[in-house]
């Protein structure tokens, strides 16, 4: 422990409090300036908050961990109280300063309640007092039984859990495991500091195990960087797409398409931030224990590691899988393993006909819309060489270039023209 102290706030006029939040002068404790802020009634209930004055300002970086008691008294007779304690550590951090309330410590009313031990009330003559004892604590050098338990963890990451199963967590704070991998990529546990009584299972990643290696993790990082780093020069040559269409993507990395399920915020350079409900690409599943390596459907360049449970495992793309069966007819055929990456630009058009009786129309050709593809303008020309109406009737589809102006200039291209009858593709 590294102090505890007692303070009391004495209040001369309870009636003329006024209805929104009474704040104390402040006081030390552990070199510490706290306050003690008071509702006196609030539907009822009086309501009181402990607040770390100046947090921010002159404890930059730091964490304090403690433990107090609230208590309010007969303003003349010490035995005459009553207190409620929160015996689970507290934790002040730079992101949760504001303070720890304690709602609905006391009906109010049950403030001028005369008690038949002491024949006495809290509030006597309009005055009473306030009570505070607070012990403050060092984690890491002086609470023996955490360091000493292998069981108790740090939180790396922060966690929003998406139902009442699963246990939120808050970076650098102390976390007792009870069971470790009780479903995979999952442990189950609760907080040290705040209400222990709170349990659920959290994504076994994001706490780090008293015997961690750091060497054998860094190392291991390098080698990851090395990848992304590899991935990402090539990345040009990964897809070919209509832009923000997550359905008109074909990829040649063998990568698996996944919804992401939590919001995960990365703490070092190789890790991917990624958000609930985007698309991801995974190119390794087990690049290592609990993370994948993948990158931003949309966004391709940004690519990175995450926890493999906060994403869905494989969804199987039939569009997907169309355009790719389109693609493998050039490259099984015509492009060489040696052309795949020397500078080929790739992309993919659809044309939908809604009726193609209607579409005819009694005419001999029909152009589809200007379309964008390979840096170039085009469009695709259907000609008839007479209604169709028996079996072997046929008709004329050309692609044509819009971009080429004269003789002189000429592109190198291959295509596969496909035509399929009412096919709808889901993801």
């Amino acid at each position: 422990m590294k102090e505890e102290n007692f303070y009391e706030l004495p209040i001369e006029n309870w009636s003329k409090l006024t209805e929104d939040w009474n704040i104390s002068s402040s006081f030390n404790i552990g070199n510490y300036d706290w306050c003690i802020k008071l509702i006196p009634n609030n539907g009822g209930y009086t309501f009181l908050k402990l607040y770390n004055y100046g947090f921010l300002e002159k404890y930059n970086n730091e964490s304090i961990y403690f433990k107090y008691v609230f208590s309010i008294r007969n303003p003349n007779d010490y035995s005459c109280f009553i207190m409620k304690p929160l015996e689970t550590f507290q934790h002040f951090t730079n992101d949760n300063h504001f303070g720890i309330i304690y709602d609905q410590f006391l009906k109010e009313s049950d403030l001028f309640k005369i008690t038949e031990s002491q024949n006495k009330s809290l509030i006597e003559s309009d005055k009473t007092v306030v009570s505070i004892y607070i012990q403050v604590y060092d984690i890491k050098d002086e609470v023996d039984e955490i360091e000493e338990d292998e069981n108790v963890v740090n939180v790396m990451y922060d966690f929003n859990g998406n139902d009442q199963n699963e246990l939120d967590l808050y970076k650098d704070r102390p976390l007792k495991v009870l069971e470790w991998n009780i479903q995979e990529g999952w442990s189950y546990g609760y907080h040290i500091i705040g209400d222990n009584k709170i349990k659920g299972l959290f994504p076994t990643v994001l706490v780090r195990k008293n015997n961690f290696n750091i060497e054998e993790d860094l190392s291991l990082t390098e080698k990851i960087k090395e990848k992304i780093a590899k991935y990402s020069s090539s990345s040009s040559s990964s897809l070919f797409m209509l832009p923000s269409k997550i359905s008109q993507q074909v990829y040649k990395d063998n990568s698996d398409l996944v919804l992401v399920l939590y919001d995960f915020s990365g703490e070092a350079p190789e890790e991917l931030s990624i958000q609930k409900g985007m698309y991801l690409r995974v190119t390794d599943w087990n690049i290592k224990e609990g993370w994948s390596l993948g990158y931003k459907v949309l966004d391709n360049k940004k690519r990175g590691i995450f926890p493999t449970v906060f994403v869905t495992g494989k969804i199987i793309d039939k569009r997907e899988q169309y355009m790719k069966e389109i693609r493998n007819l050039l490259t099984t055929e015509y492009i060489k393993e040696e052309e795949e990456d020397n500078g080929i630009i790739e992309n993919f058009y659809e044309w939908k006909i809604r009726s193609f009786g209607d579409f005819q129309n009694g005419t001999k050709k029909r152009d589809s819309v200007k379309f964008k593809a390979c840096d170039n303008q085009w469009k695709l020309e259907i000609v008839f060489d007479k209604k169709l109406e028996k079996e072997n009737d046929y008709f004329s589809v050309f692609l044509k270039n819009l971009s080429i102006l004269n003789d002189e200039e000429y592109i190198n291209a291959k295509f596969v023209l496909e035509i399929d009858d009412n096919i709808k593709w889901k993801i």
